[in-house]
């Protein structure tokens, strides 16, 4: 019998056989790409942190979690190229960052070189999440959490154009989107609550981005390269201070040094506290 058990660990790619649902164990499992660049990547739960990066060779990576006071368990599926994570904690009321970071599983993925991700983050509380995807590309990105201190990098520009709409979903906490231009994502949907968001697009936009989002209470800073052409609709807000013309019921850049790409920012919701920079 634990022959077997320990045959099936081998086979699903961990390092030593472990309990499916661990607590206060580290566990190593190794992750592996072969031909196909391509890797799934699932979180999941009610509880985690993550941190995410690429290695230095391609091909070969590994995912390390330390569950802490939580449980939890991770898995990676070599047929599927996939990895799942799922982490939990015990019930408590206080659900800031730093009580999650300390006592929720956390998980450091070190993706291989120049993988191509779909990430799908979908969890309550999401204590410290830091993406950064130098030397990745990105398929598809979805991002659901609750609660969170949430940062992604994109440092490097992605090989293909995204066409399926790219989401993040915070309900409470801060979100910091850097360098945003190099993701190339034509429609990006930001579905805020309470909290601070910082989007920075970096030193240039590659494609048609349309942007729509939704902030109730907090503030939100957005960094646009200079001369990008911009649209920006959905506000009652006097944007002239911004260097944006009206034009009808939308305000537009009159100094853009190209008609193309078009950085559309569709604003809903109070949005609250509002800055936008030149860079």
């Amino acid at each position: 019998m634990l022959f077997w058990a320990c045959f099936l660990g081998f086979i699903a790619g961990d390092d030593y056989f472990h309990d499916p649902w661990a607590k206060g164990k580290i566990h190593l499992t190794s992750i592996e790409t072969g031909q196909d660049p391509s890797i799934q990547i699932i979180a999941k739960g009610k509880a985690g942190n993550i941190e995410l990066k690429a290695t230095a060779t391609p091909q070969s990576g590994n995912a390390r979690v330390n569950y802490q006071k939580g449980l939890g368990f991770v898995e990676y599926d070599h047929r599927l190229q996939t990895l799942t994570f799922e982490g939990s904690r015990r019930f408590s009321f206080n659900r800031t960052s730093k009580k999650v970071m300390r006592t929720a599983p956390y998980m450091e993925v070190n993706v291989p070189l120049g993988a191509v991700v779909n990430l799908d983050v979908h969890t309550n509380d999401l204590g410290y999440g830091s993406f950064n995807f130098k030397d990745l590309n990105v398929a598809q990105l979805k991002l659901d959490v609750n609660y969170g201190d949430i940062d992604f990098h994109f440092p490097t520009e992605n090989k293909t154009v995204i066409r399926d709409e790219v989401l993040f979903h915070l309900m409470a906490g801060d979100l910091e989107l850097e360098q945003l231009g190099n993701l190339k994502a034509a429609k990006i949907i930001i579905n805020g609550g309470i909290g601070e968001l910082s989007m920075d697009f970096g030193p240039q936009l590659l494609t048609d981005t349309d942007v729509s989002f939704d902030h109730d209470i907090g503030r939100v800073d957005v960094s646009i390269p200079k001369g990008t052409h911009v649209i920006v609709k959905g506000t009652n807000r006097n944007l002239q201070s911004y260097n944006l013309d009206q034009v009808g019921t939308y305000w537009e850049t009159t100094n853009h040094t190209s008609e193309r790409p078009i950085l559309t920012l569709d604003m809903r919701g109070p949005i609250g506290g509002l800055d936008i920079q030149w860079k």
